[in-house]
Order: C-alpha cells, then structure tokens, then sequence
C-alpha cells in the first residue's frame, strides 16, 4: 500500500505550493504558478492528519450505523490506499465486505445520508474536491451481501446544512451546462426500483447571466415558431435566462420581453454564424 503525505515535504510540493501569500482585502490565497484555494490545502491537511493519526500505509475514518434496516449496527471503513497526483483510489468496507473506487482530491471523511426516510436503506456519501474545484459526491448503498454504487453527481450531497437531504427520495446536485460556454445548475436525481440513482430531466435548466450585446442579433419567438420576436442593440444588457441544454438559450431584456436564440458546437450562434463569445460580453469560459 502507498504512503498517503508521509511527510509535510511531500504534502507541499506535490501541488507546486511555492509561496503562499494572505491578502487582507480577500483572505485568499495566491501562489507564483497558480492560484489554490484553502478549502484544498485544508483537505491536504487532513489526508496528512488522518494518516498520522492511523500510521503513514493507511488513513481510515470508520463509522458505525444501521445501513440496511434489520437492526444489527455495521461497520463502515474509508481507506485511503493510493495516489497519483490528484488521482486518488480509496476502499470502501462494510463488516466484511469491500469495494474500491476512485475520486479527483479525496476529501478524507464520509457521511450517512438518508435519501429517502420511508425505506430501509441508508447512503453512504463519499466527497472528492474534483480537478477544478468541481467538488462531487460518490453514493453507496449496502444490501447485507453487497456495497452497491448508486453513482456519482456533483455538488456534496448531505455534507453541509445548506445541501442537507430531506429524505423524500430525491436529492439536488449540481451539474455543468453543456452549451455555449460554463456554467452550473441543479440537477434533480431519484431512487429508482434498484435503489440507484436516476436523473430527472427538465425541459429547461436556469443559466441566469447577465450580458452585454456587442453584435445586433434578431431572435426568435420560440424554439418552434421562427417568427422574429426582439432584436437586441449592441451595448444593450439582457439576461440569458435558461437554456435546454442541448440546442437553445431563452432571452430576457430589460423590459422582460423574450426571444431564443440557437446554438451549435457548443457555441455558435447559428443566426449568426459566430462564436458566442463575438455577441455577447461577459460569458464566462473557466476550465
């Protein structure tokens, strides 16, 4: 089994920490090569306080609870057994039962979760950081004879008071857009007959950024009807409301009037026959 952060010198430099500076104005943190956050030097820490507190060939976080309803309490292990980089591969125990898997930045603890309050399972939630602060939750269920993986969404489900599970069967994540430029949204799952996760899809999910026009475009009235409904003026500010994930973007303007417009390759504007990027001012394009 590999040492997970041994020693402080290999906790730091991993990670091209060269100099760490404190602003006073935003109490971040910046550093020569690139910027890291202090929620991950805060999980580095840990993953070096967990190995030091259960020896340098394995760091554990072991919980007790009833996971499947017929009373008996079970034991629950995280292990941290390997990484390679950011890359980090963990096993999962339950009493005798094993699984492994693998996570970008492991956060070293787990929750129990109820998902849903009126079966007899409870989840197990383990959280990985991601490669750009993409943070995601990985869920398990055990039956008594297996640990089964429910499957993985964004967002930490259940860590915190503010993505508390409210045990209806149904959890909010977070997952990013896939059109026209980066951007995030709730995204719904439920329990299906096997106890898995299953999404639920919208016919529209909210973008909500606030641009400005910097090339006149004449939009639509909707995504059936090619009527010409606005035209948006350059330097006019307008709100992309939502978007279908898929081909369109709904327009709001300043005098809540609306008109949609469509997208191909990610971000072509096809009215035009340009990158979003040349219509509108303040998109965001982060990795």
């Amino acid at each position: 089994m590999a040492h997970i952060y041994p020693k402080m010198e290999r906790f730091v430099p991993r990670y091209g920490i060269y100099k760490l500076v404190m602003c006073n104005a935003t109490k971040t943190v910046t550093r020569h090569k690139n910027r890291i956050t202090l929620k991950r030097i805060f999980i580095h820490f840990l993953l070096l306080l967990s190995t030091t507190a259960f020896g340098q060939d394995e760091a554990r976080v072991i919980k007790i609870a009833d996971l499947n309803g017929d009373g008996i309490d079970d034991t629950i292990t995280l292990s941290f057994i390997d990484e390679r980089g950011m890359a980090m591969r963990y096993n999962l125990r339950v009493n005798n039962i094993e699984i492994s898997g693998d996570a970008v930045i492991l956060v070293p603890m787990f929750k129990i979760i109820d998902i849903d309050t009126k079966d007899n399972f409870k989840e197990i939630a383990i959280y990985e950081e991601g490669p750009s602060s993409d943070e995601a939750t990985t869920l398990y269920y055990f039956n008594g004879k297996q640990i089964i993986l429910m499957g993985k969404v964004g967002n930490y489900i259940g860590k915190e008071e503010w993505n508390k599970v409210k045990g209806d069967g149904i959890i909010t994540a977070t997952a990013r857009g896939q059109i026209l430029q980066t951007w995030a949204y709730p995204d719904d799952y439920k329990l299906n007959s096997k106890h898995l996760l299953e999404n639920i899809p919208k016919d529209l999910y909210p973008m909500n950024s606030f641009v400005t026009v910097k090339k006149e475009i004449t939009l639509q009235k909707s995504r059936t009807d090619a009527t010409k409904s606005i035209t948006l003026k350059v330097g006019e500010k307008i709100t992309i409301a939502s978007s279908d994930n898929y081909r369109w973007c709904l327009v709001k303007n300043s005098k809540d009037e609306l008109g949609w417009f469509e997208v191909a390759n990610y971000d072509k504007i096809v009215e035009l026959g340009i990158e979003a990027r040349e219509v509108f001012e303040g998109l965001s394009y982060a990795d």
